[in-house]
């Protein structure tokens, strides 16, 4: 028992310094994409005093609002705001997510080998949890979820979900009962797909416990389940209220959503299998039973659920069931039946591979060439994860190469033009937006950018009929402030006066709206008025800038 013990530590340490060693060049990258927005320029986290807002409202942040959206994940928000506390630099960030998914392996491995090492011998089922969790801990495929920083709650979330049924299968005593649906509550709290941890709770009771005399065990909780429903119900009105997504798989039609799933869950397993050609960024949609897209994945489906059907047969394995039905549930709030922000992401793949693995582990575990190939495929798969992690180094970086992969994806077009803009390359990022626009033109964004090319070429008409357009598509709060800045270089004060009365209230606690207000009221010949407007913007954010502006305006003086 002594030697056995010795080895399951060993076992474990492999399997943390591995998944570290692989993931390790990311802690050296930089903010990307929706880090910008949700880390970067989200004020309401910067500050531990605004912490009680964290919790009476969604997760969107909008300059000059509060936080708001359908998504009700306060113990997310509340990761950042204590990250960002210790440290504003990336590093701290990269650092917390690559350990959260550390521990997610090793939680992986410790429960696989809870349920295997009652029906196995012990270094049967030490090895087959060992290899299934060292897959998950450098799986290229869902390196998304420990790379991208906006996508913790992936890793976040299944590491409560996995914690907390870590303690329902030894809930041998009440305590260990209130501890799992403690984790429950955090998870759902970190993002709202935990829910499917209630089912995988009853699905367990089902296959390996008497439902019928183990049903108190769900008493708690549902409990939990309800609560949170109470607070997302009070907080954010409602499940799916906020939600507006441009993606062109949450424009279609349910019947068109529902013709994506086979395709999506085929992705999602060839994803998993070889995972070559990786994107941050997909928006292909099935629009017809005739695409191959769609009649193929089906027919893979079937096939495969043929050979399921003829695996369980013949092995009875209530075990493979159960990982099955853990990848299933796991994919079912992500196959877009609710529309959501993409057809397919990789960071969603992230908890239902655990099933999936699982599951794999147990049919391939006695095959005589398995540990060779293992080797083999492990190193591949680390290999491929170390490679991906320096594509995340720069968003120039980032977006060049997932562009080279998908050419159709309008937030990689916009992205990269972005980028463009930032090195001073105005002609490229042109193209590049106007790219986008061509693939999606429901979207606001892309607009207000084009906007910003237009104006620094000086075509200041051009670029107020794009800021006009953001807003009208989608009330993009910078083509706000883009188009006040624009009625100031014009001196149409009379006009921006009226745009910015009307706007402010909308946003306001933006701190640029209330200074572009108090200059282009100083410039109409209204002081007083234009020093209400400054101590507001002050108040918001006592910086040089506004002070500076506060002086001149309190000394009259020409503005430049």
């Amino acid at each position: 028992m002594l030697n056995f013990r010795k080895k399951h530590c060993f076992l474990i340490v492999i399997l943390i310094g591995v998944t570290f060693f692989v993931y390790s060049p990311s802690l050296a990258n930089q903010f990307l994409w929706d880090d910008e927005i949700q880390i970067v320029g989200n004020t309401i986290i910067h500050n531990l005093k605004n912490l009680p807002l964290l919790f009476t409202g969604g997760i969107v942040f909008t300059p000059g609002q509060s936080l708001s959206g359908g998504f009700y994940r306060p113990i997310l928000t509340l990761s950042y705001m204590l990250l960002y506390a210790i440290s504003s630099e990336p590093f701290i960030f990269r650092l917390f997510q690559v350990a959260t998914h550390v521990l997610n392996t090793l939680f992986i491995y410790l429960i696989l080998y809870q349920l295997l090492i009652k029906k196995y011998q012990e270094h049967i089922a030490s090895q087959t949890a060992f290899f299934a969790s060292l897959i998950f801990g450098v799986h290229p495929a869902i390196s998304e979820g420990a790379l991208f920083i906006a996508g913790l709650g992936e890793p976040l979330f299944t590491l409560f979900c996995l914690i907390s049924f870590w303690f329902f299968i030894n809930a041998y005593k009440t305590s260990n009962l209130i501890i799992s649906s403690l984790f429950l509550l955090l998870a759902l709290l970190t993002k709202e797909t935990a829910v499917v941890l209630i089912a995988i709770f009853i699905i367990y009771l089902w296959l390996f416990n008497s439902l019928r005399k183990s049903y108190k065990c769900l008493i708690s909780p549902l409990i939990v389940f309800f609560t949170y429903l109470i607070l997302r119900f009070i907080f954010i009105k409602g499940a799916l209220s906020g939600l507006k997504f441009p993606a062109p798989i949450a424009q279609a039609s349910l019947t068109i959503r529902l013709l994506n799933i086979p395709y999506e869950i085929c992705h999602y397993l060839m994803l998993s299998i070889f995972p070559y050609r990786l994107s941050i960024s997909q928006h292909q949609v099935v629009t017809s039973i005739l695409d191959i897209r769609f009649w193929g994945s089906a027919i893979i489906i079937i096939s495969l659920t043929i050979g399921i059907f003829l695996i369980l047969r013949k092995t009875k394995s209530k075990l493979i069931v159960f990982f099955i039905l853990w990848f299933l549930l796991g994919l079912l709030p992500v196959l877009n039946i609710f529309p959501l922000s993409a057809t397919v992401a990789e960071r969603w793949l992230y908890f239902p591979l655990i099933g999936l693995l699982g599951g794999l582990s147990i049919v391939l575990r006695k095959t005589s060439i398995l540990k060779i190939f293992l080797m083999f495929y492990l190193l591949v798969l680390s290999g491929r994860t170390v490679i991906r992690s320096f594509d995340w180094q720069t968003g120039l970086k980032l977006y060049a190469h997932d562009l080279k992969v998908n050419q159709t994806s309008f937030e990689l077009q916009n992205n990269y033009g972005v980028e463009l803009i930032r090195i001073g390359e105005t002609d490229r990022a042109e193209e590049y937006f106007k790219k986008s626009i061509e693939l999606n033109p429901n979207w606001w964004t892309h607009y207000n950018n084009l906007g910003v090319v237009m104006e620094r070429k000086g075509n200041l008409e051009k670029a107020k009929e794009y800021y006009q357009k953001s807003i009208e598509t989608g009330n993009y709060y910078l083509a706000y402030e883009n188009l006040g800045q624009i009625y100031l270089k014009t001196k149409d004060y009379q006009t921006a006066n009226e745009f910015l009365n009307k706007i402010i209230p909308f946003f306001p606690t933006s701190v640029n709206l209330h200074r572009l207000y108090a200059i282009s009221l100083y410039q109409s010949g209204k002081p007083q008025e234009a020093l209400r407007e400054i101590r507001i913007a002050l108040s918001l954010e006592p910086s040089q800038q506004n002070y500076q502006l506060f002086q001149k305006i309190t000394n009259q003086e020409k503005l430049q």
